[in-house]
C-alpha cells in the first residue's frame, strides 16, 4: 500500500538526511526513523479526517514532504498536514474530480507544490545512469533494502490478489514462479 511513500523513506534513509515524516494522499504518511534495518518502524495509514493525526506525529509542523497519486480534492486536507516550506509531491490523478489549490494555505505555508513523472528521470540518460547507480549501490552495501510485505508461491496467486486487494501490506507483495 505505501510503496511510493516506503521508497521515499528508504531513499531518504539511505542518502542519510533525517526525515521527520512523509505523507500520501488517500492515505498513508509513513514515519522514517533511525532503524534503517526495518526502514520503517511506523507507518500510520491515514485518511482525509486524519490531519491532526499527522500533526500530533510531527509535533504540530506537519510533514515535510508529502507524496500524492490520488489528486482531486483530498489535496486540501494534504496541504493542512504539511509542514511550513513543505513540498507536495504530486505524481498520480487517480481521482477522476478537479483537484482544487488551496492558495491562502499554500502562500501562507510558503509551500511547494510539483509534478512527477517517471519520464523526467528515464527520458534523461544522465539522470538515469545516476538513478541506476544509486539504487544497484545501494542494494550491493545493503543501505536500500526492499520492503516486501509478504511472499505466495504462484499457486497462491489468488489468495496474493485478495491480499493486495485488503490494503494491509506495507511494501511489496512478491509471487515466486
Amino acid at each position: 500500500m505505501l510503496g511510493f511513500a516506503t521508497a521515499a523513506a528508504l531513499l531518504t534513509g539511505c542518502s542519510k538526511a533525517n526525515p521527520h515524516s512523509s505523507a500520501t494522499a488517500d492515505a498513508s504518511a509513513a514515519i522514517a526513523t533511525e532503524k534503517r534495518d526495518a526502514a520503517l518502524t511506523e507507518a500510520i495509514r491515514t485518511r482525509m479526517q486524519r490531519v491532526k493525526e499527522v500533526l500530533g506525529i510531527t509535533g504540530g509542523k506537519g510533514a515535510r514532504v508529502v507524496f500524492d497519486p490520488v489528486g482531486g480534492p483530498t489535496v486540501n486536507k494534504l496541504v493542512q498536514a504539511t509542514a511550513r516550506s513543505g513540498i507536495v509531491f504530486l505524481y498520480g490523478a487517480l481521482s477522476t474530480e478537479p483537484t482544487p489549490l488551496p492558495l491562502f494555505d499554500v502562500l501562507s505555508k510558503w509551500l511547494t507544490i510539483r509534478g512527477y513523472v517517471l519520464l523526467e528521470i528515464t527520458a534523461d540518460p544522465e539522470r538515469l545512469r545516476k538513478g541506476k547507480e544509486f539504487v544497484n549501490s545501494g542494494l550491493a552495501d545493503g543501505s536500500l533494502k526492499p520492503v516486501v510485505a509478504k511472499t505466495f508461491p504462484l499457486d497462491q496467486i489468488v489468495e496474493a490478489h485478495r491480499y493486495l486487494e485488503s490494503n494491509q501490506q506495507i511494501g511489496k507483495v512478491v509471487v515466486t514462479v
